[in-house]
């Protein structure tokens, strides 16, 4: 800060460098909350396919035996696909994938469970 005769202020540079200053660190707080924005959404996204492959495979393993195996689904952004595979005559392993769109990208999630076939061949 400058002072000539009885008038005191700033000089333009000295407004310019705090104005550059001051925007640098308004761009960093918001480049942060962005980012926890984008990264809240993905972990509900994420949550979401979870709680459809877990209520899905439930779903799945409790089942009759001879039940037909739902087919391919969707929801929203979500679309789920069920397989059953046989492992041996009385075990099987059904797995659901999620597939869902996220900010351009695809993602997937999976999960599987090896359950006993339900009455088949006795206990």
């Amino acid at each position: 800060m400058k002072r000539r005769g009885n008038i005191a202020g700033f000089t333009l540079i000295e407004v310019l460098v705090a104005m550059t200053v001051l925007s640098g660190g308004i761009l960093g707080v918001l480049s942060a909350f962005s980012l926890a924005s984008r990264s809240g959404r993905s972990g509900a996204n994420l949550r979401q396919a979870v709680a459809i492959a877990q209520r899905e495979l439930e779903l799945i393993v409790n089942a009759p035996a001879g039940a037909a195996l739902p087919q391919r689904q969707t929801a929203g952004r979500y679309e789920w696909q069920p397989l059953v595979e046989d492992l041996t005559p009385r075990l099987k392993r059904a797995t659901i994938k999620v597939n869902w769109s996220e900010g351009g990208a695809a993602r997937e999630y999976r999960l599987s469970q090896v359950f006993r076939s339900a009455g088949e061949g006795g206990s």
